[in-house]
């Protein structure tokens, strides 16, 4: 029994078990298949795909909004290497996305998907090593080959080195040792990582927690949060274009077509 999103699969008998919930049903003779609520995606697997349970698209507008979407990050990259800014980026932006989207449509998705993951990650990498981003970087790839395990202890201690020396971690690590002072167990905190932009890219904030340790006599800090795209942001607005929130709506594309898997970074440490 398999859960498919919105019913159950039983793949003794090759049929669902239960009817499609979705209220969309066609009654046009030339596509009656629409209107079967048993089948998936008019019976038609090899050429469609129905990601969210409730509706199917073809592979090639898929591959073609994926593709579109990679091309504008790929753009975007490109125009930042070069120094370009304003409509000259917004082209390199759009000239991307058309020339992507084009590939995406006429090649079959199965065999691009490789394709645009490899691209994806080289101009991702690519980007943030030019701008000397090197854990934004790391974060980055770990999500796209790390399969969702955790970061290992090498990676850990490179974040954690980042972080010490962070503006924003050692003002608010000095205001939970205020707290610790007044009698205060284990404080809590969020450290957001506006100024540090290789933090910011990286992964933009951290919850804290800081417990004295009386045998060291060290403060023990204890950070988390979760790598991961959970909402879409605003691209454009009055001041141009933002390429942060560019960045952070592909990632949450690639994220729901399993190129860019989430995981946790806990980190512990004694400073």
């Amino acid at each position: 029994m398999y859960y498919l999103q919105s019913r159950y699969y039983d793949a003794h008998i090759g049929r669902f078990i239960n009817e499609d919930s979705t209220p969309q049903i066609s009654f046009v003779a030339s596509d009656a298949l629409t209107s079967n609520m048993y089948s998936y995606c008019s019976n038609s697997p090899s050429n469609m795909c129905d990601e969210s349970g409730f509706y199917g698209i073809t592979f090639k507008i898929m591959s073609s909004i994926v593709s579109a979407f990679s091309g504008a990050y790929i753009g975007a990259a490109v125009a930042t290497y070069f120094g370009l800014k304003g409509w000259k980026k917004a082209l390199c932006m759009v000239g991307g996305a058309a020339l992507m989207g084009l590939v995406g449509w006429f090649f079959p998705l199965a065999n691009l998907y490789a394709a645009v993951k490899g691209i994806l990650y080289a101009a991702g990498c690519g980007y943030l090593s030019i701008k000397g981003y090197s854990i934004a970087s790391m974060a980055y790839s770990h999500g796209m080959w790390g399969a969702g395990y955790s970061l290992s202890s090498n990676q850990k201690q490179k974040f954690i080195n980042k972080i010490k020396s962070c503006k924003e971690y050692k003002d608010m690590k000095s205001k939970l040792v205020k707290r610790c002072e007044k009698g205060e167990n284990a404080p809590k905190d969020t450290v957001e990582f506006v100024k540090d932009a290789d933090l910011y890219y990286a992964i933009q904030h951290m919850s804290i927690t800081l417990t004295y340790d009386s045998k060291k006599k060290k403060y023990k800090v204890t950070m988390y949060d979760r790598y991961d795209f959970d909402s879409w942001r605003k691209i454009f607005s009055k001041t141009g274009i933002s390429f942060a929130n560019a960045a952070n709506n592909l990632g949450l594309l690639m994220q729901k077509c399993g190129m860019m898997i989430p995981y946790d970074i806990s980190l512990q440490f004694y400073d």
